[in-house]
């Protein structure tokens, strides 16, 4: 049993921790882009907002990801009962 649920508990686990790395990622973004001062440099704010939309769709897909695995491992740990 335990080798059957390890590999799904480590993807669910790797899934949560992307999730964790790329909303402190977004969070740093948005107090970046929350300065004004930031907007003297438009090619600088230009990076950031488009950095900003690749984080969400990372988190999307993580997110979907981690979803995906957390099913997974509950249908496996109910196989195995």
């Amino acid at each position: 049993r335990r080798q059957t649920l390890a590999p799904l508990r480590n993807a669910a686990r790797a899934a949560e921790q992307d999730l964790a790395r790329l909303a402190g990622e977004r969070d740093r973004l948005e107090t970046q882009l929350a300065d004004p001062a930031l907007y003297a440099d438009a090619a600088k704010a230009a990076a950031l907002v488009r950095r900003r939309g690749e984080i969400a769709a990372a988190l999307e897909a993580a997110e979907e990801r981690w979803l995906d695995s957390a099913a997974a491992l509950e249908d496996a740990e109910r196989a195995t009962s």
